[in-house]
């Protein structure tokens, strides 16, 4: 852009109200596209218990939940989520890998209690940094050991995953999560943290 270019888009953006929202969304359309086209993003929680995860993220505790062990060099990278009132400001004309990143990592106060931490990676193809996980075809593959067991949701089909676990990766092991009686809480079944 020229500084003709700026000057007249500061103009706009001062007098016409709607042509500004219109600019603003187009750039925010701009900036998720191009965040969507290099990173791939996998959100983890630290709290295989927590009722709401399960209700939100679980299908009403029908689903499964993945548990991961720390001793690889992937899980390691899982960065904190922020949370926020407002949307991060970034530069739109940065290539600043950290303000990108600010946003991946942003998510809204609300949803504080779920501890997040992400993966994020960025596709080989469209990496800006080769010191990042990389994915191929959206695919990130993790070393041996790092996945060691399925949790069952309370309401989930126990033996059709014990049996889908058993053909697929024998050496995984399958919990379960068990309402405790007379409390709003579950436990795990075996569960026994690993790192």
């Amino acid at each position: 852009m020229t500084d003709a270019d700026i000057a007249n888009m500061e103009t706009t953006l001062r007098t016409n109200k709607l042509r500004a929202a219109e600019l603003i969304s187009e750039v925010s359309q701009s900036v998720a596209e191009s965040i969507a086209a290099s990173y791939r993003v996998y959100c983890l929680g630290p709290d295989v218990k927590n009722l709401l995860m399960w209700a939100h993220y679980g299908d009403s505790h029908k689903g499964i939940c993945l548990e991961f062990s720390l001793r690889n060099a992937i899980m390691c990278t899982a960065l904190r989520c922020e949370y926020l009132d407002e949307f991060p400001l970034v530069d739109v004309h940065s290539n600043d890998v950290e303000d990108q990143m600010r946003v991946l990592l942003a998510k809204g106060r609300p949803w504080e209690y779920e501890k997040e931490y992400r993966l994020v990676a960025q596709e080989r193809n469209q990496a800006v940094t080769q010191d990042a996980l990389l994915t191929d075809g959206d695919n990130l593959k993790l070393p041996d050991g790092a996945l060691t067991a399925v949790i069952v949701g309370c309401q989930g089909d126990f033996d059709q995953v014990q049996a889908l676990v058993s053909r697929v990766a024998p050496a995984i092991a399958v919990k379960r999560a068990v309402r405790v009686p007379n409390r709003y809480q579950i436990e795990i079944v075996g569960y026994r943290p690993r790192l």
